[in-house]
């Protein structure tokens, strides 16, 4: 199968490239998404404490914030092609040279090193391919779709073989699907790619406004994510259950989370945006609500089910609203920062309300921050929305 060869502008819409961009979508944030078998193994194998745990899983978040920072200023000059190729060696060199390494200060610093050179540009630069396609909702459910589903097989799989393969049974699988990956490195665009002017709204031409606050509602709401995801066990511990069931409980509710990245894409398909980003945004304020009372087994269930549909309904919106804001294709490949800061700050946050007030307060909270982005979200659709002056794209 032959790559794009031409040096001529890329059609966004063609499904070799969006195909490839969802690839490198799923392959780039795969260390947060195996985070509980990730933090686990980093403690049962290497020894390493709750301290140094923190501060190895903070250098890859920081990591990858640096990366987006920097893509900021280059994702316009750059080979996106070289840039990917780059990243996906970078990233199997690595996660290969981790499967060596047992001492503290080499893994943290080969880590960062992954995420600055391989995790972090693959995920920022597939962000900026998939932001500029005409059913940006739709292509971001399938990302979700498939980060979901490579998540819930690795945590299915992987932890079979820690026993007797240790750490490298996680960095070595993904060093080889980067390698794997590099087959449709054909289909990624050399030169960066633009949203057509006639799609722009006017508001957004020369306003970069519409897209800090896109920026915002990220950050605000994994603000939010951050406190509620980070003592879900401890909520599910206090309320009488095992640790055990509160686990499996979890793996269940990604699992049924596959159906909102599906569902998402239809609704935001037939009534725009708004619709899947309310509804996920308010149920899953309804789920946190019902965690502040105590739970059976099953009633916790079905909560976390809820809230994991619903998180994933909101994520693809949330993109196509910064494709809608973000006229340069700029300001979309910030929002891993975004995400990754309001992550850290979110989880001292909480762990700071958990200390002095009980783990009620980390759920309040999270409600308070998840409306709070709901109400940001609509003010910036709207304004958009009113002030879009579409144009017919050229034929």
């Amino acid at each position: 199968m032959r790559g794009i060869i031409t040096d001529q502008p890329v059609n966004p819409d063609d499904p070799r490239v969006i195909g490839a961009g969802v690839v490198m979508a799923v392959i780039g944030p795969i260390f947060f998404l195996l985070q509980p078998f990730y933090v686990g193994a980093l403690a049962d194998v290497l020894g390493f404490n709750a301290q140094q745990i923190g501060w190895l899983i903070g250098a890859e978040i920081s990591g990858t914030a640096i990366a987006s920072i920097a893509a900021f200023f280059y994702v316009r000059q750059l080979n996106w092609r070289a840039v990917v190729i780059f990243g996906l060696l970078a990233q199997a060199i690595c996660n290969f040279a981790s499967c060596l390494v047992t001492g503290y200060v080499e893994l943290l610093l080969l880590r960062f090193v992954t995420a600055v050179l391989g995790m972090g540009p693959l995920y920022i630069i597939a962000i900026a391919m998939l932001s500029v396609t005409k059913r940006t909702g739709l292509n971001f459910s399938v990302v979700v779709f498939g980060q979901m589903t490579l998540a819930i097989a690795g945590l299915a799989i992987l932890p079979n073989f820690v026993p007797k393969f240790g750490l490298a049974a996680l960095f070595a699988p993904i060093a080889i699907i980067g390698v794997i990956a590099l087959s449709v490195t054909g289909f990624i665009p050399r030169q960066a790619m633009t949203r057509p002017e006639g799609m722009v709204p006017e508001t957004a031409r020369n306003n970069a406004r519409p897209a800090i606050g896109v920026l915002w509602v990220q950050s605000l709401w994994y603000l939010g994510i951050a406190g509620v995801w980070t003592f879900i066990e401890r909520v599910g511990v206090e309320a009488g259950l095992a640790s055990a069931d509160v686990n499996k409980a979890l793996a269940i509710g990604m699992a049924v989370g596959l159906a909102g990245a599906v569902g998402s894409g239809y609704l935001t398909e037939r009534f725009g945006r708004v619709v899947p980003f309310l509804l996920g945004m308010a149920f899953q304020c309804v789920a946190i609500t019902l965690l502040l009372e105590g739970r059976d087994y099953y009633g916790f269930l079905a909560i976390i089910c809820l809230y994991n549909l619903m998180w994933n309904m909101s994520i693809p919106p949330l993109f196509e609203l910064m494709a809608a804001a973000d006229v340069q294709n700029r300001y979309a490949v910030i929002l891993p920062t975004a995400q990754a800061l309001a992550l850290m700050l979110g989880a001292i946050l909480g762990g700071l309300f958990v200390h002095d007030f009980g783990l009620s307060s980390v759920l309040i909270s999270g409600i308070v921050f998840t409306l709070l982005a709901l109400l940001l979200f609509l003010v910036v659709s709207n304004r958009l929305t009113r002030s879009a002056k579409i144009q017919s794209a050229p034929i």
